[in-house]
């Protein structure tokens, strides 16, 4: 009886802590942050990117932009990199066409206090009309 009591108190403690991913005005994360910790969407369009980093702009205000970081690489990652393209490389390629062609894009960001967003997720709509989406 005591390990399906503990069983169920772990289960009701893991679904108490879910919380949701809210969509977020682009204008309220860039003046303001992420708003304390969690995730949150949002709709931009890339105006730069690096390996490291996304400059993003308000598809409604092209003056408003914020930076997010991206998740660094791991070894594997770099080692790959020698012998081939990697995840980063690919993604690169996708974020500078994303920018020429002026694309809409949603992306989740993961807030952690006062710091960059760090963005885990990029969705799109590829030149075909389906949707894509790059995961860091």
């Amino acid at each position: 009886m005591k390990p399906v009591l503990c069983l169920s108190l772990a289960l009701l403690a893991s679904c108490a802590s879910y919380q949701a991913t809210r969509e977020v005005s682009f204008a309220t994360v860039a003046g303001g942050g992420c708003g304390g910790d969690g995730q949150v969407l949002v709709r931009a369009q890339v105006a730069n990117a690096t390996e490291n980093s996304i400059v993003l702009t308000d598809p409604g205000d092209s003056t408003s932009s914020m930076a997010v970081r991206l998740p660094g690489r791991g070894v594997v990652a770099r080692l790959k990199g020698v012998v081939g393209t990697n995840k980063y490389e690919e993604s690169h390629e996708v974020l500078t066409r994303l920018k020429a062609d002026g694309s809409p894009v949603t992306v989740t960001l993961d807030c952690k206090g006062n710091t960059a967003p760090t963005a885990r997720n990029l969705s799109y709509t590829d030149p075909d009309g389906s949707r894509s989406s790059i995961s860091f």
